[in-house]
């Protein structure tokens, strides 16, 4: 979304709408300020560049961290089924309740 198509926040917006203006908005300001060149003898912008870049940096860390989690948890169903089929045995792929007291009362029994 361009600069010039955001809306303004305003109450009649729900919280995911808000937040998405506000993020594009501060998407906006953090591209202003990398895109201001570099200038080593102004300590203060380059701070706030160097804590801007850093900032992003670390959020697209976390978003491919949710990614990467998010593909490996899709494909366990699928792996199981492919490990089962080569031990020849059959899994359900419904999660399975175990009665853990059953188990710890007949281990005591022995």
């Amino acid at each position: 979304m361009a600069k010039s198509q955001l809306p303004a926040v305003g109450n009649g917006q729900g919280s995911a709408e808000r937040l998405a203006v506000l993020t594009a908005k501060s998407l906006d300001v953090a591209e202003a300020i990398l895109s201001a060149p570099i200038d080593l003898e102004d300590k203060k912008l380059l701070s706030i560049q160097k804590d801007t870049a850093l900032s992003i940096i670390a959020t697209q860390v976390k978003v491919d961290e949710s990614v990467m989690r998010e593909r490996r948890i899709d494909r366990l169903p699928d792996m199981l089924r492919r490990l089962a089929e080569a031990r020849g045995t059959i899994v359900s792929a419904e999660p399975q309740m175990i009665d853990a007291t059953a188990t710890l009362e007949e281990a005591h029994a022995r």
